[in-house]
């Protein structure tokens, strides 16, 4: 019955992508690529935990378990949280303007907003970034027979970054605040960076391991 009810969960999800409706959109698709990856790298550690051909690596499976656990319900809560955070802003846009005073206050309300709806994405990159290095950690010392598990971790990880940036940047365009726009859009570039080169180690792990 469990399984059901998380198998209707995620059609019900998939679903509201589909619907004429701005949310969810693409921010809590990423996260929840993200978390896919995340529960991908648990994965490869538990099918490596309690091998006796890996006990040399028993405890770093555990922290890489651990830690995929954690990112897994990290980028979980960011899928509902992304579409909230865009929903205030279109609330915000709702406010009335009639008045100097109504102006500035919704003005203010979408300005705090934007800032809302760019710090989820920007959470989500951040955490796809450290999946995909567990990723790598588990592609390099994992079950053998799990690795593809674990180069697919590190490509939904790397695309739940990449949809993240892209809603991070959309955010940093509407912002007054060009000082923190800025900070976004350096974060966001140096993570892509960072994640690219990560993605080209996997990708080598994969086929050196494979033999």
């Amino acid at each position: 019955a469990a399984t059901e009810a998380a198998t209707d969960a995620e059609l019900r999800f998939i679903e509201r992508l589909a619907a004429g409706t701005a949310t969810p959109g693409g921010g809590a698709a990423s996260a929840y690529a993200g978390a896919m990856a995340a529960g991908l790298v648990a994965m490869v550690a538990r099918l490596t935990l309690g091998k006796k051909k890996y006990e040399h690596v028993s405890t770093e499976m555990a922290e890489i378990m651990e830690r995929a656990d954690a990112l897994r319900a990290e980028l979980s809560r960011a899928v509902t949280e992304d579409s909230a955070a865009f929903e205030a802003v279109m609330a915000a846009f709702q406010l009335p303007k009639t008045t100097d005073e109504q102006t500035a206050a919704r003005d203010a309300a979408i300005e705090r907003a934007y800032h809302g709806a760019a710090a989820v994405p920007l959470r989500v990159a951040r955490a796809a970034a450290q999946v995909l290095e567990l990723a790598h950690r588990a592609a390099t010392h994992g079950n053998l027979n799990a690795i593809s598990d674990a180069g697919s971790a590190a490509h939904l990880a790397r695309a739940a970054l990449a949809g993240a940036a892209l809603n991070v940047r959309a955010n940093a365009a509407s912002v007054q605040d060009r000082s923190a726009a800025e900070a976004w859009l350096r974060e966001v570039t140096e993570l892509e960076a960072r994640t690219a080169e990560r993605l080209a180690a996997v990708e080598r792990t994969l086929s050196e391991r494979k033999g």
